[in-house]
């Protein structure tokens, strides 16, 4: 079962990511980017996500998505348990189906990453899991 997507203000009033945790453990990289592909909520898209490094660390990291016949992408990441987002808005370059995303990971752990997707299929979520050492 592909995992869902949910968002819901905070005490601030500033949006926070949940995910509801119903992914397999397929979906998830925990420290292995093995690239194996991951299926979109609606299985509009399969994505193949790599990373740099790999496996990633605390600071500066790309991540490639590979996602044949998606024309845009955005990304958000939570660190799971700690409420927090990533220190700065990830840079989204590419596209035709091969991004890379630029994102500053500020804590080892493990990071729910939601892709926002849109293309040939029509708009659709991923979420995964990195394990940041």
């Amino acid at each position: 079962m592909a995992p869902r997507l949910q968002y819901r203000p905070d005490k601030k009033g500033v949006p926070v990511l949940l995910v509801l945790l119903a992914c397999a453990a397929s979906d998830d990289l925990t420290g292995d980017s093995s690239g194996a592909g991951l299926v979109s909520e609606a299985g509009h898209y399969t994505l193949t996500l790599t990373t740099e490094p790999d496996p990633p660390v605390v600071g500066e990291a790309t991540l490639f998505a590979d996602v044949p016949a998606v024309t845009a992408l955005s990304v958000e990441g939570e660190m799971v348990g700690m409420g927090h987002g990533f220190a700065e808005d990830p840079v989204v370059t590419g596209g035709d189906g091969v991004f890379e995303v630029g994102v500053d990971f500020s804590m080892s752990g493990t990071w729910q990453v939601a892709f926002t997707l849109d293309g040939e299929a029509g708009p659709d979520t991923l979420v995964t899991q990195i394990e940041v050492r």
